[in-house]
C-alpha cells in the first residue's frame, strides 16, 4: 500500500544553479513539448569555452530565488560561467536568464559516487511567476511510488545516442523499475536506498546526457531528480537513476 503526504508546493516570496555514475548530464525519444506543460521546469546552460553557451542540466523552480537541480551540475563549474533561463520551451533563447547568486550542495555529495546529488541553486535575481514560470509541487516525506508506475520525464537533452542536444523541451513516459532488480544493473553500492530507478517499454527512449537535474514528474508532483545513467540512452537493461524528493525534502525546505 502507498502512502502518500500532500506535495509541497514551494511559494516563499522574497522581497529584495565510478562508471556510469560519472556520465555528464538526455531526453532520447520522446516527443517535443512546450514549457506551459511543465513550467517548474528550468535549463541550466554553461559556457565551459568562455565564448559559446551549451545546455548542461534541467533544474526545478522552488520559489521565487531557488532551483532545485543536481550537484553534479554545479560542483565543478565558477558562478560565472552558468546561467538559468526561466520560462521558455527553448534551451538557449526566450524567457528569462538568471544568473547564480549561491549553491548550496548536499553535505553528503562526493565525487566518487552519485550519492546525494542533489543541490540548491540561489539566483541572483527573483522570479516573476506567470503561466511558464511557477514553483513546482514537491513529494513530501511519506509520498512514495510503487514499481510500475508511471512517470513522466522531460528536458533539453541529447534525444538519440551521439546527437546534439534538443534546442526545444521534450518529454516521454517512463516506468518505475523495482529497487533491487535495478540494483543488480549497476556496480555494487551505486544504487542507493533513497533512488528511483526508470525504464521504457521500449529500447532507445528515456533520459540521457543534459538531463541531469531534470525533474521526473508522478501525477503531476516531483519526486525525483535525475542523476545517472547506464552510459547510452534508453537501455531497458540501463535504468535512469533520480535521486528521490521525498527523503530530501526537510533538508529542501531548510536551505530553499
Amino acid at each position: 500500500m502507498k502512502t502518500i503526504m500532500r506535495p509541497i508546493p514551494f511559494l516563499v516570496l522574497c522581497v529584495a544553479a565510478v562508471s556510469a555514475a560519472n556520465d555528464v548530464t538526455r531526453i532520447a525519444g520522446g516527443t517535443l513539448t512546450t514549457i506551459d506543460n511543465y513550467p517548474s521546469m528550468v535549463s541550466i546552460s554553461n559556457a565551459r569555452s568562455l565564448v559559446h553557451w551549451q545546455q548542461e542540466c534541467g533544474g526545478s523552480i522552488l520559489n521565487n530565488r531557488a532551483i532545485l537541480t543536481a550537484a553534479h551540475c554545479t560542483g565543478s563549474f565558477a558562478y560565472e560561467i552558468q546561467r538559468i533561463r526561466v520560462g521558455s520551451s527553448f534551451a538557449q533563447s526566450g524567457g528569462t536568464v538568471y544568473g547564480v547568486g549561491n549553491v548550496i550542495i548536499h553535505p553528503g555529495y562526493g565525487s566518487f559516487h552519485l550519492h546525494h546529488d542533489i543541490a540548491i541553486i540561489h539566483l541572483n535575481g527573483f522570479i516573476t511567476y506567470s503561466n511558464v514560470a511557477q514553483p513546482g509541487l514537491f513529494a513530501g516525506a511519506n509520498y512514495r511510488v510503487a514499481t510500475d508506475d508511471l512517470i513522466m520525464a522531460a528536458g533539453w537533452g541529447i534525444y538519440y545516442h551521439g546527437s546534439l542536444v534538443s534546442e526545444q523541451l521534450r518529454h516521454t513516459q517512463l516506468w518505475v523499475l523495482d529497487h533491487d532488480v535495478c540494483k543488480t544493473r549497476y556496480i555494487e553500492g551505486a544504487v542507493a536506498d533513497n533512488m528511483i530507478c526508470l525504464v521504457p517499454r521500449e529500447e532507445g527512449v528515456g533520459q540521457c546526457s543534459a538531463d541531469s537535474g531534470s525533474p521526473i514528474f508522478h501525477n503531476g508532483v516531483i519526486v525525483g531528480v535525475f542523476s545517472f545513467f547506464g552510459g547510452i540512452c534508453g537501455l531497458q537493461d540501463r535504468p535512469s537513476v533520480s535521486i528521490s524528493v521525498s527523503d530530501y525534502i526537510s533538508w529542501i525546505q531548510a536551505n530553499a
